[in-house]
């Protein structure tokens, strides 16, 4: 896992399923006048206050948050631009600007991200976590753009247990793994090279890389791609964390495989969806739905699922090769835990190192998730927090409960994960 770290806040991210979370909200303000409300706020359940909700009552500042999570820009910025307009040095207001700095920083707008961070720091200069994070953000002064969206069909293989899709740049083809809980693009030092990319130092000050095990990492450089196409889709100023071929996921990985697409890329698509057969496919037309079951907590991708007929929040990260479930998981099914699972340790590797987690073992655990039934045989259960999310949510799905559906759907424009 890695994440962004600046001392004080270390979201999460594993080096095998790379997220790459930028998260600096503090915790939420004590103003808003409803407790229930605001509990389902501070416990980053959003699922659960979406549908606390009406789309026009409740606190301004949750609907926004809503909003945002769901990916309705338009409602974000209208609701969220209110709270700040309201009271521009408000602890609602700083948080209004966090979600928007998030909103816009997942999709690669950059700029506008930056304009958020800057309204800011006018504000709280004092705000190092917010300065080291637009010390970043301001290495890419143009926002990823799409030059051109079509539908595209094209093969994909599995490197180990993960899957990687063709692309090229500047001529170059490689094939790069598809990480939904990344946010920004990574590339070895030799494979930014082969492509001829120009890379450079981040500077000084920007925020750090922290892995699952916690320790932080700032070695790492930047780099733009200015043309990225992935079957028939053109993206123009891909943005990519550069780091070395013997750091992170990349050690023993050939050339031309050194990469990975982050959220930015998949966002660009609005939909994709891929078949045990070996089809990945991008950019056919979004479907409405009922109820959206994917929303983001700031920039990892959250989708609600089932076990026992009850509603479990889960990050979605088609990055992981594995499904963890996580110390809420263990909290909440205890007696599960205890008769049937069989104590001992599970490995957690992260950009600076490796960690035998504690953790129980059970024979096996269903879950529903995008309206599928899969069954993790064993099931690895951590007992010890290691990513920040992991303290509010249930499980990390990875691709090997991902890949037992024949087709997974994902629908950005829709907010839906569909598996059959």
């Amino acid at each position: 896992m890695i994440a962004f770290w600046d001392g004080k806040v270390a979201p999460s991210v594993r080096v095998a399923a790379l997220i790459c979370t930028l998260f600096h909200f503090a915790i939420p303000s004590a103003g808003q006048n409803n407790p229930n409300l605001q509990l389902l706020y501070r416990s980053h359940q959003w699922f659960e206050l979406r549908d606390a909700m009406s789309a026009s009552k409740g606190p301004v500042l949750y609907r926004g948050a809503v909003a945002a999570a769901f990916n309705r820009q338009h409602d974000a910025e209208k609701l969220l631009g209110s709270v700040i307009k309201a009271a521009p040095r408000s602890s609602d207001a700083d948080e209004a600007r966090q979600w928007l700095e998030y909103l816009y920083f997942r999709a690669g707008q950059y700029p506008r991200a930056l304009t958020i961070l800057d309204q800011g720091l006018t504000i709280n200069r004092d705000d190092d976590n917010a300065r080291s994070f637009r010390t970043l953000v301001a290495a890419f002064p143009e926002a990823q753009s799409v030059s051109q969206h079509r539908f595209s069909r094209i093969r994909y293989h599995m490197v180990g247990g993960n899957m990687a899709i063709p692309v090229s740049s500047n001529g170059i083809t490689g094939n790069y793994i598809v990480d939904s809980d990344l946010n920004i693009s990574m590339l070895s030092e030799s494979e930014a090279k082969r492509l001829g990319l120009s890379v450079q130092s981040a500077a000084a000050g920007a925020i750090g890389i922290t892995g699952a095990t916690g320790g932080a990492h700032s070695d790492y450089r930047i780099a733009v791609a200015d043309q990225l196409a992935v079957g028939n889709m053109r993206l123009r100023h891909v943005a990519f964390i550069v780091v070395g071929d013997n750091q992170g996921p990349f050690v023993g990985w050939p050339p031309g495989e050194r990469g990975l697409l982050a959220l930015p890329v998949l966002l660009a698509f609005r939909t994709l969806r891929w078949t045990t057969d070996g089809n990945f496919e991008m950019g056919f037309p979004s479907k409405k739905f009922r109820q959206s079951n994917l929303c983001f907590d700031g920039s990892d991708p959250l989708t609600q699922g089932e076990f026992q007929e009850r509603k479990l929040d889960f990050v979605f990260d088609m990055g992981s090769e594995k499904t963890d479930l996580w110390p809420p998981f263990a909290k909440q099914f205890a007696a599960l835990v205890s008769e049937k699972g069989k104590k001992g340790s599970w490995p957690i590797t992260g950009l600076s190192g490796s960690e035998e987690v504690e953790s129980v073992t059970l024979p096996e655990v269903g879950l529903r998730v995008g309206g599928f039934d899969a069954v993790l045989r064993p099931a690895h259960v951590l007992l010890k927090r290691t990513t920040e999310n992991s303290q509010w949510y249930y499980a990390r799905i990875g691709m090997n409960l991902l890949n037992q559906a024949r087709q997974v759907t994902i629908d950005f424009s829709s907010m839906a994960l569909m598996l059959n």
